[in-house]
C-alpha cells in the first residue's frame, strides 16, 4: 500500500450522540437504560464515523461491497448492542493499515461485514476454541494489550466452565431480582462475559490471580477469571465493577477522563503498584458503581442474612477506598469536561452513602 492508505485513528474522531452534547441529561447513578443507550448510541455513532473514513480510503485498494458496508453503518448509527468482536475488528483492520498488510485487511473487512450484532441478554462464552463464537486470539490479545497489563489471557480447563457459569447464572438472577433497572442498564452496556484464565506475561507462564478485565478494543465484553467468586454477592459486584469501565469508555472514548500523562504515577485503591491517573480514575468510579450497586441489593429485602452481611462487608471497604482514591485525583488530576462530570456524579452519590 505504501502509505496510500491514511484514515484516520478512532482516537481522532469527535464522539457524537446525546452525552457527548448535554451531559445534564445523562444519570449515571440512577439505574438509567435510557442512559446506558445514550452512552452506547455515542460510541457506536463515533466508530459508525471512522468506519465511514476507513472505506472511502481504502476503497479501490481492497474490496468493499458498498450495500454491506452501508447497512453497517446504519446498524451502528441506529445504536444496536455489539459484540466485542466488531469493537476488536475494527482496531484490527486499523493495524492492518498501519502494517501495509492488505491481504489481512481484506479478510478483517470481510469479517466485519458479516459480523451479526449482539444478542438480548449477557452471553456468557470462554476462550475455549470449540466455545468461543470469534476469534479468541484477536479478542484477548486486545484485553492483554490495555495499558499496563502484567497479563495474557488464555483458554481455562474445561471441567471448570459448566461450574463457572452457573454460578455466574446464579448471581445474574439475583441481581435481576433486587435491581431489575440496574440490570436493564448494565445489559445494555455488557453483551459478554469471557472466562479466561490468566498467565503472567514473563515468559514463565506462572498462572495469575486476576478478577477481571475490560478493554476499549473490546467494548462490551469483560474478561472473568474461570475461579469461582467466594459468593454471588462477589460475582455481581465484579460484573458491575467491568461494567463501570465501560460505561467511562463510552463517555469518553476520545479523550479519556484525565489528561494527565502516564508518566505521573499514583498510590491507587485497587492495585497495589503505582498507577497513571486515568487508571486511578477509573478505580475511583468502579468503586462508586459497585457501591451504589451493593445498596441496591441490601435494600431490595431479598437477600439472604449471610448474602446481606457480605454486601454491608464489601460497601463498607469500597467506601474507604473510594475516599483514598478521590483524594489523590482532586490533588492531582486535570479531569477532562467527561471526567469532571462522571466524577461529580460519583462524590454525590457517595456523598449519601451510609456504610
Amino acid at each position: 500500500m505504501g502509505g496510500a492508505i491514511t484514515p484516520p485513528l478512532f482516537a481522532n474522531v469527535q464522539p457524537r450522540g446525546v452525552l457527548a452534547l448535554n451531559h445534564s441529561q445523562a444519570i449515571l447513578f440512577g439505574s438509567s437504560p435510557a442512559t446506558a443507550r445514550a452512552l452506547r448510541s455515542g460510541i457506536n455513532a463515533s466508530f459508525a464515523d471512522s468506519l465511514s473514513e476507513v472505506f472511502r480510503a481504502c476503497a479501490g485498494h481492497v474490496e468493499i461491497p458498498e450495500a454491506r458496508a452501508e447497512r453497517l453503518i446504519g446498524r451502528l448509527n441506529a445504536g444496536r448492542r455489539e459484540t466485542p468482536y466488531l469493537y476488536s475488528l475494527f482496531f484490527a483492520i486499523l493495524s492492518a493499515i498501519e502494517r501495509d498488510d492488505l491481504a489481512s485487511l481484506q479478510t478483517l473487512i470481510d469479517r466485519l461485514l458479516a459480523a451479526e450484532p449482539a444478542k438480548p441478554g449477557v452471553l456468557i462464552t470462554s476462550l475455549i476454541p470449540d466455545q468461543f463464537p470469534w476469534d479468541a486470539e484477536m479478542v484477548s490479545g486486545f484485553f492483554a494489550a490495555e495499558a499496563d497489563s502484567v497479563f495474557r489471557y488464555v483458554a481455562p480447563p474445561h471441567e471448570l466452565v459448566a461450574g463457572r457459569t452457573g454460578q455466574i447464572r446464579e448471581a445474574l438472577n439475583l441481581m435481576s431480582a433486587c435491581a431489575p433497572d440496574l440490570m436493564a442498564e448494565t445489559e445494555e452496556l455488557v453483551t459478554t462475559i469471557i472466562l479466561a484464565r490468566a498467565v503472567e506475561d514473563t515468559g514463565s507462564g506462572d498462572i495469575a490471580a486476576f478478577q477481571g478485565s475490560s478493554a476499549l478494543r473490546a467494548f462490551g465484553g469483560i474478561i472473568f477469571d474461570i475461579e469461582p467468586d467466594p459468593t454471588v454477592v462477589d460475582t455481581i459486584a465484579l460484573f458491575v465493577h467491568e461494567a463501570a469501565h465501560n460505561m467511562l469508555f463510552a463517555l469518553s472514548p476520545k479523550e479519556g477522563v484525565v489528561r494527565n500523562g502516564d508518566d505521573e504515577r499514583f498510590s491507587s485503591p485497587l492495585r497495589d503498584d503505582l498507577r497513571p491517573l486515568e487508571g486511578i480514575f477509573h478505580a475511583v468510579f468502579v468503586l462508586a458503581r459497585m457501591a451504589y450497586a451493593l445498596e441496591l441489593l441490601r435494600s431490595s429485602g431479598r437477600l439472604t442474612e449471610d448474602q446481606a452481611a457480605r454486601a454491608t462487608e464489601m460497601l463498607s471497604g469500597s467506601t474507604r477506598l473510594f475516599d483514598d482514591g478521590l483524594r489523590t485525583l482532586q490533588r492531582h488530576a486535570d479531569l477532562t469536561p467527561e471526567g469532571e462530570f462522571a466524577l461529580k456524579s460519583a462524590e454525590r452519590y457517595m456523598a449519601g452513602v451510609a456504610a
